[in-house]
């Protein structure tokens, strides 16, 4: 028999392309240099934060302020400033902050506006929110009404934010007396909803068009939780039609039935 002859392995040599290689080198060098560029603009004092270029439309805690200086514009994080403005101050709505090269920033801040007061051991101010404004105070801020609610009696913090129904149903009808402008005749010094199905307002006429008129005397109306732009609407009519001369009589007036009564001090 033959022998099987062993087939000789063809060794087959690798070469490089050298315009590959050249290829390949030019793009690490580039890199290379884009790095070190990038570097030295980020690390540059040409894009650092000075004081200075802090522009605010309110005024700014010098510990924010430091936070910020010094840092590169291209590092600087907009959204934890951000976060960090709204943690600390409750009382700002809206915070806005723009970049502006080559090492300036401004920041636009939207304050949340006092829609009322919450009377508990303090008078709290709260915008149309329910967020609680400030520490509050002793006695009441003047042009805010006041609005007892249910088992609220204790202190209240700054920031947070109030859920209470009652507390929803007064708003709308601050709402509903400002559309009606019953508040361009008359005062309003509380309004009550602990109990929604018995709420009601105290209410002081400003001034008088008739002089025997008792001007000043609190006016208790019942409005309980319903139709209040309705009620309110024949509150006015009763007022300028029947009660005009004799609203410093008046002790209540109760508008939650079809029949309107009306009490007079006796």
């Amino acid at each position: 028999m033959r022998k099987k002859r062993r087939k000789k392995s063809k060794h087959s040599n690798f070469k490089l392309n050298p315009k590959l290689v050249w290829m390949g080198s030019f793009v690490v060098a580039f890199v290379i240099v884009a790095v070190g560029m990038g570097y030295l603009v980020y690390s540059s004092d040409m894009f650092k934060i000075k004081g200075a270029n802090i522009q605010s439309n309110v005024p700014l805690s010098s510990n924010f302020k430091r936070k910020i200086e010094g840092q590169s514009l291209f590092a600087l994080d907009i959204d934890s400033l951000v976060s960090q403005l709204l943690k600390e101050y409750p009382e700002y709505k809206q915070v806005c902050i723009l970049k502006k090269f080559p090492s300036s920033i401004t920041i636009d801040i939207q304050k949340r506006k006092p829609f009322a007061q919450i009377k508990g051991k303090r008078f709290y101010p709260v915008d149309n929110e329910a967020v609680i404004l400030d520490e509050g105070e002793v006695y009441p801020y003047e042009h805010l009404i006041p609005i007892e609610i249910q088992g609220r009696v204790h202190y209240f913090k700054k920031g947070a934010q109030i859920e209470d129904q009652g507390l929803e149903y007064a708003f709308d009808l601050i709402k509903v007396l400002r559309e009606a402008d019953v508040l361009n005749e008359f005062r309003v010094e509380l309004i009550n909803s602990t109990k929604v199905q018995a709420l009601y307002f105290i209410m002081v006429q400003k001034e008088s068009v008739h002089p025997e008129a008792d001007v000043g005397n609190p006016i208790k109306v019942i409005v309980g939780g319903s139709d209040f732009r309705k009620k309110i609407g024949l509150l006015k009519e009763l007022i300028n039609e029947k009660l005009a001369d004799k609203i410093g009589l008046v002790k209540y007036i109760d508008l939650r039935y079809k029949k309107i009564y009306v009490g007079f001090k006796r």
